[in-house]
C-alpha cells in the first residue's frame, strides 16, 4: 500500500504484438507502419469500424514523405484478404482516405498509381477473386 499522496506508476512493455505503427518515418520503416495502422484499423475482430483508428491511418498518410503510398500498398494487400469482416472494414478505410486524404494520398490511391487499390477495389466485386493475405 502506497503512502497518502504518492503515486503508483505502471509501465506497460510493448513487447511487438500490437499494431501500433513507429511514427518516426524513417526510411524503409513506412511500410511497417503503414501495414500495422491498415491491420489495427481492419482487424477482423471489429463489429463496426474504429474511426479513431481510420483517422489515425488518414493522419499517417497525409503526412510528409512515402507515406501515402505505403499506406495506399497496404490497402491494396488488405482488399485482396478472403475474410469478408477485413475487406469490409477496408472499403470503409479507403473510404475515410478518399474523403479526408490531402492530394498526394489521393494520387496514391487514384487508378493507375502503383498500390493497385483500384483495381484491387474492382476485384472485390468479381466472385472469387479474393486471395488469403
Amino acid at each position: 500500500m502506497s503512502a497518502p499522496g504518492s503515486f503508483l506508476f505502471v509501465v506497460a512493455r510493448d513487447t511487438g504484438s500490437s499494431a501500433r505503427a513507429d511514427r518516426s518515418g524513417g526510411a524503409g520503416r513506412s511500410g511497417g507502419a503503414a501495414d500495422a495502422l491498415v491491420a489495427r484499423a481492419t482487424d477482423q475482430g471489429l463489429a463496426a469500424p474504429d474511426w479513431g483508428a481510420n483517422m489515425e491511418v488518414v493522419d499517417y498518410g497525409n503526412t510528409a514523405g512515402d507515406r501515402a503510398q505505403a499506406l495506399a500498398s497496404a490497402l491494396a494487400r488488405r482488399l485482396r484478404s478472403s475474410n469478408p469482416a477485413i475487406v469490409g472494414h477496408c472499403i470503409e478505410l479507403v473510404r475515410a482516405c478518399a474523403k479526408n486524404g490531402n492530394a498526394g494520398m489521393l494520387r496514391a490511391l487514384g487508378a493507375g498509381s502503383s498500390s493497385g487499390v483500384t483495381e484491387s477495389l474492382a476485384g472485390v466485386a468479381k466472385p472469387g477473386a479474393a486471395s488469403t493475405v
